[in-house]
């Protein structure tokens, strides 16, 4: 395991060396690019790491992470009653398995389209090749606080969950994290669940489920749009 993970990332390394073709820029939100929203790009973040080909390395491991998953992710997800302080709220848990092995074969399928690095880390959005189209229209967002945050958008052709983390520390992390949770919201929308003790249990594989939109707001808290086809 540990010679096929360094093998993958010194292929990694070679490629972001060798980029050159794509768009570098500073600052901004790379994740709220137009450009960003067709179905066959996806958006990573880096956190700082020792140069910035390792982060764009990571970038791209980042990504291969989330085709993996569209392919076919195994999901257990469960949601259990807890009561703190006399408040009672539902402690929602997601775990995700997914295909690793083929990682380095999608990598001639990425092209890197735009990229920006400064202390903060690295971030990227890279095309893939081959990706399934949504028949469908979604959101495209705007200035402000996107209304999908708070109403997923609906349609025939698909299904749709936002999940939400308050991750300050690595927000690089944050946005997979959020990206976990609406996996797991889309998981309550599409399997069925099973009792274990006072928990209600959503476990199967989701085929087509990716992550469509984010959104980061002034305080930190991280929001992923989940869209699975019908």
């Amino acid at each position: 395991m540990k010679s096929r993970s360094r093998r993958l990332f010194l292929i990694l390394s070679a490629i972001a060396i060798l980029l050159g073709g794509c768009e570098s820029t500073g600052g901004g939100a790379l994740f709220l690019s137009s450009e960003g929203h067709a179905d066959d790009v996806y958006y990573a973040e880096s956190p700082p790491r020792q140069t910035p080909e390792k982060e764009l390395s990571d970038c791209l491991l980042r990504v291969a992470r989330q085709v993996a998953m569209r392919e076919g992710v195994r999901v257990r997800h469960v949601s259990r009653p807890e009561t703190v302080a006399g408040e009672t709220y539902e402690k929602k848990t997601t775990e995700l398995s997914y295909e690793q092995g083929n990682a380095i074969a999608l990598l001639d399928r990425m092209t890197v389209l735009r990229v920006e690095s400064d202390g903060t880390g690295t971030r990227a959005l890279v095309r893939v090749s081959g990706s399934p189209r949504l028949a469908a229209t979604l959101p495209s967002g705007g200035s402000g606080r996107p209304r999908w945050v708070d109403d997923p958008p609906k349609g025939s052709r698909f299904r749709s969950a936002v999940g939400t983390v308050s991750q300050i520390g690595v927000p690089a992390d944050a946005f997979q994290n959020a990206d976990t949770a609406a996996i797991g919201a889309i998981a309550e929308e599409v399997l069925s669940p099973r009792r274990e003790g006072n928990a209600a249990v959503y476990e199967g594989t989701l085929r087509g489920v990716f992550i469509a939109r984010r959104w980061r707001d002034s305080d930190g808290r991280s929001y992923s749009l989940a869209i699975i086809p019908r």
